[in-house]
């Protein structure tokens, strides 16, 4: 039950809007962030443009946006 819910996430990916609802505590936005930038490799365009779209919905500044890729 538990592998077939996870295989149902895995091909139903949230949108950006649904990952970042209800998040308002800074840091929580900037752990979700570092998390995602941890999961993605960042080599396409439109990986770059999902994270800049990410750190935009979470109010992640630019400032802080590069300085967790760049702890990577």
């Amino acid at each position: 039950e538990e592998r077939l819910f996870l295989l149902d996430e895995l091909h139903r990916p949230k949108s950006i809007a649904e990952l970042t609802a209800g998040i308002a505590d800074p840091s929580i936005a900037k752990t979700m962030y570092m998390l995602a930038v941890n999961a993605i490799a960042i080599d396409s365009p439109g990986e770059r443009a999902w994270l800049d779209n990410l750190a935009a919905s979470l109010s992640v500044s630019k400032a802080v946006q590069g300085f967790i890729e760049e702890q990577r």
